[in-house]
């Protein structure tokens, strides 16, 4: 038999052939290295057991090491990042747009530039062409005449012109300004301006005025006569229309109903598939000396705004077979209103 002893502690040769004893011995072979490496150590706890268990370190070392810090700071930057991960849709939701409120007012405080509105925020896109060119706008405020001062007409100006822009433009308008406070001819820059490519005709009652201002500007061509004329009025048609069509018609001429309805009436013939028809100065309807209807409850009265309506129900009850006031109603496409103002579209050949 031999023994080995470390110490106080003694491996004898029966331990080691009996099994019963070998988890007791390589328990004991184990505190035994341990053992021997800490008296080989000088008593001092290797640094491979002490980096084993980073708690067992005194707190002021474990603060002061920079690597330490940088694993405290990754590990709660993952503890963040996982305890966002697991926040509601609603919470995000709210925190996002309370950052997004308190980004604007901070903006807002130092004078930087708003930041851009998310993509899903901004407006839907309005289909409107994009022109640098000056709108019709743009134009009469620089011309002198009321269409958008004293009246706002550019509203509907601006929508229905920019179709015509770019084409060979035929337009006939009633009415020169004369006798008016800004003068004669005063949206005609307007529309030699908008339409580089325009065949202009002007009815003017005041041939005096009229001849005066064309003296002054040769190329414009003036038809000199009252728009209440049927005959009168079918000349200019014939006369205007010997190369083709109208595209535009814009009454601003003398305001009763008779000058209103007639001149709808007897040019809308003259009036091109897809063209426009515009009436100026509509609250004329409701005005007695021009024929109107101040009450709004004499309709015994033929004002142009009563004809409008007329033509209104003749265009929504054609589909359900009620015979109409007014035939031709079935080639109006629209008819759009504002304050003191309609347009009329024409339908396009084989609409419905």
């Amino acid at each position: 038999l031999y023994q080995y002893s470390i110490g106080n502690f003694t491996i004898t040769g029966k331990m080691i052939q009996n099994p019963r004893y070998l988890p007791a011995l390589l328990i004991g072979a184990t505190i035994l290295l341990l053992l021997a490496t800490l008296r080989m150590s000088g008593g001092e706890v290797p640094e491979v057991i002490n980096s084993a268990n980073p708690w067992s370190r005194p707190s002021t070392q474990y603060d002061a090491q920079p690597e330490t810090q940088h694993e405290t700071q990754h590990n709660t930057q993952q503890e963040t990042q996982h305890e966002t991960q697991h926040k509601t849709h609603q919470e995000t939701q709210q925190e996002t747009q309370h950052e997004t409120q308190q980004e604007a007012e901070h903006d807002t405080q130092h004078g930087s530039a708003p930041a851009a509105v998310p993509a899903a925020k901004k407006p839907i896109f309005s289909g409107k062409k994009h022109d640098s060119r000056p709108s019709f706008t743009d134009l009469a405020l620089d011309s002198g005449t009321d269409k958008v001062t004293a009246h706002n007409y550019g509203f509907l100006y601006d929508k229905y012109l920019a179709q015509f822009r770019d084409e060979p433009v035929r337009m006939v308008e009633i009415g020169l300004g004369c006798g008016m406070p800004y003068g004669p001819g005063a949206s005609y820059p307007i529309w030699t301006k908008y339409f580089p490519k325009i065949e202009l005709y002007i009815v003017e009652y005041d041939e005096n005025c009229g001849s005066a201002w064309a003296a002054k500007n040769p190329e414009a061509v003036l038809f000199y006569g009252d728009q209440s004329s049927v005959p009168f009025l079918n000349h200019v048609g014939s006369e205007v229309t010997a190369g083709g069509l109208v595209d535009i018609i814009v009454d601003d001429g003398g305001h009763t109903m008779v000058q209103q309805i007639t001149s709808l009436r007897e040019l809308w013939p003259y009036l091109r598939p897809g063209g426009v028809y515009f009436a100026e100065d509509l609250q004329t309807s409701f005005l007695n000396h021009y024929g109107g209807d101040a009450s709004k409850t004499d309709f015994t009265k033929k004002t142009f705004i009563h004809w409008i309506h007329e033509l209104v129900d003749d265009i929504i009850a054609a589909p359900v077979g009620i015979a109409p006031t007014n035939a031709w109603s079935s080639e109006i496409a629209s008819i759009d209103c504002m304050a003191e103002m309609c347009v009329l579209t024409k339908k396009e050949k084989g609409a419905r």
